[in-house]
């Protein structure tokens, strides 16, 4: 049969948690990016330790990847439950590829292409290692799509390095075993994947991956942790890492204990760093109103995921804006920065960081479960193009005589003596005080402090990467979204600007204070403005409505999975069609 080479495609994996899954699916789109692809991927897996399903899709193309696709290319099945729960999503023309000893029933389907696979089996007679059936899955699917044998082997020795020497020998043979079925059966579709050729200067990396790079490069002295999904990684990469630089990683007992003691670290000084989730943000409020009041740098990254409680572990969602804009007791000032991918989580990391210094201030990152874990290909700047800012600390003038550590200025920072610092001695009191640091409760005192501590961020939108846009400038429809919403949003604009419509989008990287100069004053001046993002509230459109209480149309998700571009292109033609405003919950 010939092959007809395609630009683009999307695969999925779907079984049972504990055959190796998610592992086939990261083997899968890491053979796909090491032959000159783009990729982007979604896992999505159980809370459980052990058992339930799990899938993984990685969408390829050798132009910009946007989302994670919605119509899958091919399907590779491990059980019955991958057919049952993912078969509607494979395009008419797909392909399915499929274990017969484990699944029962094949639903009909017009125009599909299948190929049943005895993975158990084979893996078995023809390599002797049961664990190896993912990667003898996964070579399946390579050799079928022409996938060249000798780089997938490769891949997977660079997925398992540091496994014993016996289990890459083996996986080896697994490919081999594979490749020799392939060719031994008959090709029933055409599509070939066409090597796109070796690119040394990328990398293929997750968004928290990308945080903790981020994080070395600004400079992190501190970081303590309490492992939650999805921000675990963080943890655990910054733990490989900071020891080599001589700096200090702690795993806390708590949350609680975690940010006590970045406080701690940054009162004397060090650039200090942690990571949570949604649970484990509202036990650090009461420090970091502390933080606040200390007026010290922190950076606080909040891997969301489904809530309320423990609610949804693995799964995405974008609940926990009111509570890192608003939560504490009282109003304690903070920054909150929100990347919108991969690329974007190294960025704005260094932007985290320098803006704590800067305002001497706590700075929460804002990142979801799948934007921690999704990959993508990107190109890392130099180091010296990526700017690294540090904290404005006292000088010997300032400390020559009656040192006033919240010291009133024109910007509202005032300089930072640090323990040991001669004539620096001041008090760190959680209660309202004065330029000195003594309690103070006086009316006229507090209001002046409020003043001092909120004013020095009002301005802190103006950084560099805190807004995109794209399409229309002056947009009839403008789509508003944030964090990892923005790739379908980007692709659904894209297609309606194809089209010739006047649609454009803007993403704030920045959500408190929000950006005013080309966002707040374009979302007023629209004739219709549309909020995409994964929660049930609109917490976003909230904000929004604050600063212009106008009619917004709305687009939310708590479905555990990604906003698609389907769903946004839906609501856009929705809304070009004269359909009345409405909530709706995808």
């Amino acid at each position: 049969m010939r092959c007809k080479p395609i630009p683009s495609f999307t695969f999925r994996v779907a079984g049972e948690s504990g055959e190796g899954v998610i592992s086939a699916g990261e083997i899968a789109t890491l053979a796909i990016s090491d032959i000159g692809f783009n990729v982007f991927t979604f896992e999505s897996y159980p809370a459980e330790i052990k058992g339930g399903h799990c899938w993984y899709q990685v969408r390829a193309s050798n132009e910009e990847v946007l989302s994670a696709g919605s119509a899958v290319d091919v399907l590779c099945a491990f059980n019955q439950e991958g057919i049952d729960k993912h078969l509607g999503t494979v395009r008419p023309g797909g392909v399915l590829i499929y274990d017969p000893g484990q699944v029962k029933e094949v639903p009909e389907k017009p125009d599909l292409t299948v190929y049943e696979i005895d993975f158990d089996r084979l893996v078995k007679e023809k390599v002797g290692s049961p664990k190896s059936k993912n990667v003898f899955a996964v070579a399946c699917f390579a050799a079928l799509y022409d996938l060249p044998a000798d780089s997938l082997k490769k891949t997977v020795r660079k997925k398992f390095k540091g496994k014993n020497p016996k289990i890459l020998d083996k996986n080896d043979e697994a490919v081999d075993a594979a490749y020799a079925y392939i060719a031994s059966i008959p090709r029933q579709h055409e599509d070939t994947l066409q090597v796109q050729g070796e690119d040394d200067d990328r990398v293929l990396i997750n968004g928290n991956d990308a945080i903790a790079l981020g994080a070395l490069v600004s400079g992190v002295e501190f970081f303590a942790g309490y492992p939650i999904t999805p921000a675990s990684s963080i943890l655990e990469a910054l733990a490989q890492e900071m020891p080599k630089f001589g700096n200090t990683i702690i795993q806390a007992e708590d949350e609680i204990a975690a940010i006590s003691m970045c406080v701690g670290a940054s009162y004397a000084g060090k650039k200090a760093m942690t990571a949570t989730s949604g649970p484990g943000l509202s036990l650090m409020q009461e420090m970091f109103g502390h933080a606040s009041t200390l007026e010290l740098p922190l950076v606080v990254v909040d891997a969301m995921r489904g809530g309320p409680s423990t609610g949804l572990p693995t799964k995405p969602e974008q609940s926990d804006l009111n509570q890192m804009v608003y939560g504490s007791h009282g109003e304690a000032s903070r920054i909150v920065i929100a990347p919108a991918g991969v690329r974007d989580c190294f960025f704005q990391t260094i932007w985290a960081f320098n803006l704590a210094e800067r305002y001497q201030v706590p700075v929460v990152l804002a990142t979801d479960h799948a934007l921690a874990n999704r990959r993508e290909n990107l190109v890392l700047p130099s180091l010296g193009e990526t700017p690294v800012e540090s904290r404005l600390f006292a000088s010997e003038e300032d400390r020559a005589e009656d040192y006033k550590r919240y010291k009133f200025t024109d910007t509202g920072v005032s300089p930072q003596a640090i323990p040991g610092m001669k004539g620096g001695m001041h008090v760190a009191e959680g209660l309202e005080h004065n330029e000195k640091g003594d309690p103070t409760y006086t009316g006229e005192n507090h209001t002046a402090m409020m003043a001092k501590r909120m004013g020095k961020i009002a301005d802190a939108w103006k950084y560099p990467m805190a807004l995109e846009a794209f399409g229309d400038e002056n947009p009839d429809v403008l789509v508003v979204t944030w964090g990892s919403s923005k790739g379908p949003v980007k692709e659904a604009v894209q297609h309606m600007v194809s089209e010739g419509k006047s649609v454009g989008y803007l993403v704030p990287k920045i959500l408190n204070p929000l950006p005013r100069e080309g966002f707040l004053d374009k979302i007023a001046a629209a004739k219709e403005v549309v909020v995409v993002e994964m929660n049930y509230t609109g917490q976003l459109e909230g904000l929004l409505r604050k600063e212009h209480a106008r009619d917004y149309h709305r687009l939310n998700k708590v479905h555990g999975t990604p906003v698609s571009w389907l769903e946004v292109l839906e609501k856009l033609e929705e809304i070009e069609a004269g359909v009345p405003k409405k909530e709706v919950h995808a």
